[in-house]
């Protein structure tokens, strides 16, 4: 009990410091220490005064005279110092050995920078000027490179701002949202997905992909509704939510979402109607089971399967009297 209790915390720290780290900018702040360890890396960062680092991203075009910035991964060193004319130094190190400022040391700059942005150093301004220069397609490519939720959501939230989402966008952010740690990202970001997006065959099923891997039948479920709501449940679509609803948890869950894909299936849709009367097999009460047959029988088509099939779960009742009630509905 006090392991769990002390990675819950842990987590919590964790979680916490990466959300402070990422929604931090320079601006405004001369002079500052960020520190990010996560068990696997230790990453800090300082610096002192007013820097502006160049557009191949490979060193800095100034630094305030005085100034320093200070990058640190584990044993991988990168300091850029400013002397009282303003001319810059460079102190690098690979963790193997001391570089020049040469081309090779560019490189490690380069590298060093992009760690930078991967956690979040200058993150809005970043982002900005990301889409400023690629548009959403840039967004997304960048997107690969984050190392944080808290990035991936900031970038995800400026995507869906955009006006000019196609398909193949939506379907990777869908996918980009899928790795977030927490469901509950993973929940506030799908429900911004609109009904017309939704109706897209590819966008809908990487939703649902992810509306399955969730660990909490409530979040599942609002989900679903959501779809529901909007009326986007209907032909192929409603064999998945019959599935997904199977492994719920709880029968008023399941029931709940039964009812409401009575109004959806089509009375020409024979094995939906079977796999629908099946399912109601599958609730552990008898009240439930003979409540729901009585729904479907209203409703399905009377062909040799559907009858069978309802033929087959009403003898599972057992009591006589629901039994009866189940009976009374076929006729």
């Amino acid at each position: 009990m006090k392991l769990l209790f002390f990675l819950i915390a842990f987590s919590l720290v964790f979680l916490r410091a990466y959300f402070l780290w990422a929604g931090h900018g320079h601006s405004g702040n001369e002079e500052g220490t960020m520190t990010i360890e996560n068990g696997t890396d230790y990453v800090q960062i300082k610096w002192s005064g007013k820097f502006k680092i160049n557009d191949e991203e490979d060193g800095f075009t100034s630094i305030s005279p005085g100034g320093y910035f200070k990058y640190r991964k584990n044993d991988v060193r990168l300091v850029a110092k400013s002397n009282l004319q303003g001319e810059i130094h460079y102190d690098l190190f690979d963790g193997r050995e001391s570089l020049a400022f040469d081309e090779k040391g560019k490189v490690f700059i380069k590298d060093a920078i992009k760690e930078l942005f991967a956690y979040g150093f200058y993150a809005k301004e970043r982002m900005e000027k990301i889409y400023e220069k690629g548009g959403r397609t840039a967004l997304l490519e960048a997107l690969e490179n984050l190392k944080t939720d808290a990035l991936r959501s900031m970038y995800i939230d400026r995507l869906f701002a955009t006006d000019s989402l196609r398909p193949s966008d939506l379907t990777e952010m869908i996918r980009q949202i899928g790795l977030f740690a927490a469901d509950i990202d993973k929940v506030t970001r799908l429900n911004k997905l609109t009904a017309s997006q939704l109706s897209d065959s590819a966008i809908f099923q990487a939703y649902f992909t992810i509306v399955e891997e969730l660990h909490a039948d409530i979040d599942k479920m609002s989900l679903v509704e959501h779809l529901l709501d909007k009326n986007l449940v209907g032909g192929a679509r409603i064999d998945s939510v019959l599935i997904l609803a199977a492994h719920l948890n709880a029968d008023i869950d399941k029931m709940a979402l039964y009812k409401r894909l009575l109004n959806n299936v089509n009375e020409t849709m024979e094995d939906q109607w079977v796999l629908l009367i099946e399912n109601a097999g599958r609730l552990n009460a008898d009240l439930d089971k003979t409540n729901l047959l009585v729904l479907i029988a209203a409703k399905m088509p009377r062909t040799d399967r559907t009858s069978a099939a309802y033929l087959k779960v009403a003898k599972t009742l057992q009591a006589d009297a629901e039994y009866g009630r189940a009976m009374r509905a076929l006729e």
